[in-house]
């Protein structure tokens, strides 16, 4: 969902990757999705579909989710 690649390009601004293999293989995948396009579209409808698990799990730690959240 928005909020995820919103929370990972987030951690990446603020944690930049530093070992050259990482780097090489973040550049490989980037390109793949730029020369794939109808495979990086797919990707995105299935992620679209894919709770938003890291949120859900806050919640938890709160005490402010409940078992509707797990079935959304």
């Amino acid at each position: 969902t928005k909020n995820i690649g919103s929370r990972l390009l987030a951690q990446w601004i603020r944690q930049p990757l530093m070992k050259l293999d990482e780097i090489m293989q973040r550049q490989n995948t980037v390109t793949n999705f730029v020369d794939y396009p109808s495979e990086r579209d797919e990707i995105r409808m299935l992620l679209g579909q894919t709770p938003d698990l890291e949120m859900i799990c806050r919640r938890f730690e709160r005490s402010k989710a409940g078992i509707e959240d797990l079935y959304k």
